[in-house]
C-alpha cells in the first residue's frame, strides 16, 4: 500500500521551496528596476508590491541588491529581516502541515493493513508492512513534539494539532504536559478576544445609545415629541439601566403628559361647542402623545363623540332631500 500520491506532491512542492531563486527573466526584471531607481522609497514600495502580490523572491531579490545602491537605508535591512522570517515561518508551517497529514494518513490506514493482515495470516510481506509502519509512526512522535514547540510562539493553534497527534501515537507524561500548557495558552488567547469582543460591543452600543439620545433632544426641540419618545424607547432597549436614559424618558413622558392634557382640554371645549370632528381629531392626537397614561380615558370619549357624529351624519341624509 503505496502513500497517496497528493502527499509526495506536497513533499515536492515543500522541497523545492528550500531556497528562493529568481528565474533569468525575473533578474532581468529586478536589476532593470534596481538601475532606473532613484531612491530607497522607491524601491521599497516596489519591494512590498512584489510581497503583496505573493512574490516573495523578486521582493527579497530586489531588497538585497539594493543594499549595495542604498547601503545606509536601515528600512531596507529591516524589511529583509521581516521578509526572510516570514518566509521561513510560512515554510515551517507547509512542512507541519505535510508531517500532521502524513501521520494521521498513516494512523487511520494501519488499522486496515491489520484488518487486511487478519485475512492473509501466512503472507508475511503485509506482516513486514504492518511492523515497519508502526515503526515509522512511532518515530513521528518526537518530530511532532518539537513541532510543538517550535510554532509554540508563532502559530499555537497549530503547535496543538502536533502535540495532539503527538499524544496519540505515544502518551508519555511529557507530551501530555507540553498539550495541557499550549491548550491553556490557546484558551487564554480566546478568552482574552471575547473580552475585548465584549468591550467592542459595549462601546459600540454606547455610542449608539449617545447617537439616539442626541436624536431625540433634537426631536423634542423641534416640538416631535413622538418621534423623541420612539428614540428614548430604542436606547432603553441598548440600555436599560442607564440612569441618563431612564432620566430623560421621565422628562420627556412629563412633558407628552402636559401636552396630552392641553389637547383634551381643547378636544373638551370644542366638543362642548359641538365641533365634533375636530374634538375627535385634537383628542386622537392626545392619544398618540400619552397612550399609556390616555388610553381608557380617551377612546370612551372618542367612540362617544363618533357615535354622535355618525347619528348626526344619518340625520343629515334624512332630512336633506335628495338631488333632482
Amino acid at each position: 500500500m503505496n502513500r497517496p500520491l497528493w502527499l509526495l506532491l506536497i513533499a515536492v512542492l515543500v522541497g523545492g521551496c528550500s531556497a528562493l531563486q529568481l528565474s533569468m527573466q525575473e533578474s532581468q526584471e529586478v536589476r532593470s528596476f534596481l538601475h532606473s531607481a532613484q531612491s530607497a522609497e522607491a524601491v521599497l514600495e516596489k519591494a512590498k508590491y512584489y510581497q503583496a502580490e505573493g512574490e516573495v523572491a523578486k521582493a527579497l531579490g530586489l531588497l538585497g541588491a539594493s543594499v549595495e545602491k542604498f547601503p545606509e537605508n536601515e528600512e531596507i535591512k529591516l524589511l529583509i529581516a521581516e521578509y526572510q522570517h516570514s518566509w521561513r515561518l510560512n515554510r515551517l508551517i507547509l512542512e507541519k502541515q505535510l508531517l500532521l497529514m502524513e501521520t494521521r494518513w498513516m494512523i487511520e490506514s494501519l488499522p486496515l493493513l491489520e484488518e487486511l493482515a487478519k485475512g492473509n495470516p501466512n503472507n508475511h510481506l503485509i506482516g513486514a508492512r504492518i511492523l515497519l509502519w508502526q515503526s515509522d509512526l512511532k518515530s513521528k512522535a518526537p518530530e511532532l513534539v518539537n513541532c510543538g514547540i517550535e510554532l509554540e510562539q508563532e502559530n499555537v493553534w497549530l503547535a496543538r494539532r502536533c502535540l495532539s497527534m503527538a499524544y496519540r501515537i505515544s502518551q508519555t507524561p511529557e507530551t501530555q504536559q507540553r498539550l495541557a500548557a499550549v491548550s491553556d495558552r490557546i484558551e487564554a488567547i480566546e478568552q482574552a478576544a471575547s473580552a475585548e469582543l465584549d468591550r467592542k460591543e459595549e462601546r459600540e452600543r454606547a455610542d449608539r445609545v449617545e447617537r439616539l439620545l442626541s436624536e431625540a433632544m433634537q426631536e423634542r426641540q423641534q416640538g416631535k415629541l413622538v418621534k423623541a419618545r420612539d428614540k428614548i424607547d430604542e436606547a432603553l432597549k441598548q440600555a436599560p439601566e442607564s440612569p441618563r436614559v431612564r432620566e430623560q424618558l421621565s422628562e420627556l413622558q412629563e412633558q407628552l403628559e402636559g401636552e396630552a392634557e392641553i389637547l383634551i382640554k381643547l378636544g373638551d371645549r370644542l366638543y362642548r361647542n359641538q365641533q365634533t370632528a375636530a374634538a375627535i381629531a385634537v383628542w386622537e392626537t392626545a392619544l398618540k402623545l400619552d397612550p399609556d397614561q390616555q388610553q381608557i380615558k380617551l377612546t370612551e370619549r372618542i367612540l362617544r363623540a363618533k357615535t354622535v357624529l355618525n347619528k348626526l351624519e344619518n340625520i343629515r341624509s334624512i332630512t336633506q332631500p335628495s338631488s333632482p
